[in-house]
């Protein structure tokens, strides 16, 4: 909840703070080249503070003062949760860190983000779930698949919404 709630801030208040984020320039100089994306998206991992945009239909990373930090070469980007980022090329998903460099293959149909070391990934039209590493821990056997929170996601599987444990068990 505390995460959804930090996104939704962040997405309210991410385009008023990109706006303002402007170098100044000494009279008579050139003032420093800005790239202003045509979508500034509003998901970011605070503690380096990369937010995804998008450039001509590519997607990449910027930090706090619109400095381009990842070039935009990705066909999507999402935004950094627990040091990685789900990004799509040649529609594939896989994961970067926050100096670009693929550490999760792209080979998967959909992909989110991380939460409690685990993130919801799509293989074969089934959601199941990755490690850091890029594991399967989770088998892809539901039809939807959210987030871990506390201990536990909720998932679909023939109709039904329930929730199970980190191990794949299902739970009250």
């Amino acid at each position: 909840m505390k995460k959804m709630f930090l996104l939704a801030c962040l997405t309210a208040l991410a385009p008023l703070l990109l706006t303002s984020c402007g170098g100044d320039s000494e009279e008579g100089s050139p003032a420093e080249a800005v790239v202003t994306p045509a979508k500034p998206a509003a998901t970011a991992l605070p503690e380096v503070g990369l937010f995804n945009f998008e450039e001509n239909g590519k997607w990449g990373y910027w930090n706090w003062e619109k400095r381009i930090i990842i070039p935009p070469t990705y066909d999507r980007a999402e935004g950094f949760f627990e040091g990685m980022a789900a990004v799509m090329l040649d529609g594939k998903w896989g994961y970067i860190d926050w100096t670009g460099e693929m550490v999760i293959p792209p080979t998967f149909e959909w992909a989110m983000y991380f939460s409690e070391g685990m993130a919801p990934v799509k293989i074969g039209g089934k959601w199941g779930y990755i490690n850091r590493e890029g594991d399967v821990v989770i088998e892809p056997l539901y039809s939807l698949a959210n987030d871990f929170t506390d201990g536990r996601a909720e998932v679909e599987m023939n109709g039904k919404r329930f929730y199970i444990d980190p191990a794949g068990n299902p739970v009250d």
